[in-house]
């Protein structure tokens, strides 16, 4: 069977990888920075949406020198309601898949909230952080660049959400390769 013919089986012919960037790790006090969303198609990235993001409030230093995001480079950037829309349109029906998705989807609510969009009703969502658990059994690394550098994937812009929804997309198909591999009564 051929990745696309597999991927369609599964109706995932396509799916977007989700990825954003914030302030910190509290989706009531920190704000978004980034955001990237990647549309594969058969397996193959066709399409993206990504913007860097106003926060309205200073990027902390450690985050910072974790994505590379400085202040200077969001200064003049668009602010979250100038860009949800065009990400909520971008999703269209399309499964989503994320790496800790739960910590990107908590962000996308509170914007829709804030900004009076209703919250996507995705037709299906992906971790690949809790489906490579049980397929990569034997390895250690279950964050998105130890699955990267699992399947011997780019980690260079690790933390830049354009870069880890590409990533987040690719280990996703080989997620789904993985699966198909196995024997279903051990699935």
């Amino acid at each position: 069977m051929t990745l696309a013919e597999l991927l369609s089986d599964l109706d995932l012919s396509s799916f977007i990888a989700f990825d954003l960037e914030t302030t910190g790790l509290s989706s009531e006090n920190d704000e978004i920075i980034e955001i990237a969303a990647q549309r594969f198609e058969n397996g193959e990235l066709t399409s993206r949406f990504t913007s860097l993001i106003n926060p309205k409030m200073s990027i902390p230093p450690f985050i910072s020198e974790l994505t590379s995001i400085s202040n200077e480079m969001v200064h003049n950037a668009p602010y979250l309601k100038d860009e949800l829309h065009g990400l909520l349109e971008f999703f269209g029906d399309d499964p989503i898949v994320g790496q800790n998705i739960d910590f990107d989807l908590e962000f996308l609510k509170k914007a829709c909230k804030s900004h009076n969009h209703p919250f996507p009703d995705f037709k299906a969502i992906y971790d690949t952080s809790t489906l490579s658990r049980p397929l990569l059994y034997s390895h250690h690394d279950f964050s998105l660049s130890g699955i990267s550098t699992f399947y011997d994937l780019d980690v260079t812009n690790a933390h830049r959400a354009l870069a880890d929804t590409i990533n987040t997309g690719k280990v996703f198909v080989h997620l789904i390769q993985e699966a198909a591999s196995l024997p279903l009564s051990m699935l």
